[in-house]
């Protein structure tokens, strides 16, 4: 993979705002893990800048360190497809790919321009202190539409779910009222019902009745 591609700068992208996530939230600092873990405090500095990717030794230290599994923090693992770049994805590399291809001079000056533009706003950039910061707070930003989108489709899954067991839970109550002689309208019920229903239905009334 070259290393200015769509899918390496996403890795890296994801990869420094876990990062910076789990320091955060563990209170550690870079010199922290070049002390704890012996790892070269420029490629920390790679790390958390988003500039690179860890190898493998590095990702499980880093893994055991922070007590995590490497795919919580590599999205070489935790990202159901690496290589496909998202529509949301897309501008964001687009910067990255933009802004690395300056010069030193060049960013700090774009930087300053940022910085002009959100005073003039009166928005909130007390978190971009260096010209890197831009390209950390947008894998950030990535990385927390990637959690949320993920714990929406758990929480669809789950209404989905919840919708079908009281689906299943009315068809039970309309064949608990059937008198169990009336073998017409038991006949009536399994007709108008699919054979998949009527065995979820069996399931569930023969839970009623186990003490």
């Amino acid at each position: 993979m070259a290393k200015n591609s769509p899918q390496d700068i996403k890795n890296r992208l994801y990869f420094s705002a876990r990062l910076n996530r789990l320091m955060k939230e563990q209170g550690k600092r870079q010199i922290d893990l070049h002390n704890d873990l012996g790892i070269p405090k420029s490629t920390l500095t790679g790390y958390v800048k988003g500039r690179s990717m860890p190898n493998t030794e590095n990702l499980q230290k880093l893994a055991d360190y922070f007590k995590v599994e490497a795919s919580d923090i590599d999205p070489r693992y935790f990202v159901i497809e690496p290589d496909v770049i998202l529509k949301y994805e897309q501008p964001v590399i687009d910067f990255v790919t933009m802004f690395e291809s300056l010069s030193e001079r060049k960013q700090k000056k774009y930087f300053k321009g940022v910085i002009k533009d959100l005073e003039h706003d009166n928005l909130p950039h007390d978190f971009l202190k260096e010209p890197s910061d831009l390209v950390t707070h947008l894998g950030s930003q990535l990385d927390e539409k990637l959690r949320v989108d993920k714990e929406l489709k758990m929480l669809e899954k789950e209404n989905a779910m919840l919708e079908e067991e009281i689906r299943i839970l009315k068809i039970s109550n309309e064949y608990a009222l059937i008198d169990p002689k009336d073998t017409e309208a038991i006949n009536d019920f399994r007709n108008s019902h699919s054979e998949e229903d009527i065995i979820k239905v069996e399931e569930l009334l023969n839970k009623k009745k186990q003490p």
